[in-house]
């Protein structure tokens, strides 16, 4: 405790010179403890405080419940015509594939639309070329890393996601009721 409370003072006096040194010489110095600096400036840029991820997150919950409403009344649209699909010798699991493949083409259109107006919006083209354009190489790398690797990973996964949640529902659906509660208006 003592170590802890000396170098206090030792920061106290050095503190003390350089306010005197400052003020006798006219100029101006400050200390500052780097660490604690760091710690400050990753608590500032921590990824929830940043509005536009938790804009961000907050759309793609939107976006979920939106596709899972649009299949669910489209389920329900079409129950009488899986219905008739079925009685006709189409296999459950057929029909359970031909949802899975429309919501699958919905979800990944959006997405490759979402991926290329990114594109355009940081590029200014959808094909990226040259780095002269982007000031220095660094620059035009990170760009590159980000827009061209990592937000077509991200945007994969997404697009896995939602089309496992916009299919959950109608299947279950589907599976649970009879050719007759099927055929019902």
């Amino acid at each position: 405790v003592s170590r802890g409370l000396g170098d206090v003072y030792k920061r106290q006096v050095i503190k003390s010179k350089l306010m005197d040194y400052q003020a006798e010489k006219g100029i101006r110095a400050s200390i500052t403890n780097e660490g604690e600096q760091l710690d400050k400036d990753n608590q500032d840029n921590a990824i929830t405080n940043d509005k536009t991820f938790i804009a961000s997150v907050l759309l793609y919950v939107i976006a979920i419940v939106a596709i899972s409403a649009v299949t669910i009344i489209e389920c329900l649209i079409n129950r009488r015509d899986y219905a008739i699909f079925i009685i006709n010798g189409i296999s459950r699991k057929a029909v359970y594939s031909i949802i899975l493949i429309k919501n699958l083409i919905l979800i990944l259109v959006s997405a490759l639309a979402a991926w290329l107006y990114c594109q355009w919006e940081t590029f200014g083209k959808i094909i990226v070329q040259t780095a002269g354009e982007y000031g220095n190489e660094l620059n035009y790398t990170a760009k590159i890393m980000a827009h061209c690797i990592y937000v077509p990973l991200i945007i994969a996964a997404e697009v896995v996601i939602m089309t496992v949640i916009s299919c959950i529902v109608p299947v279950v659906y589907l599976h649970g009721k009879g050719l007759i509660d099927l055929m019902k208006k």
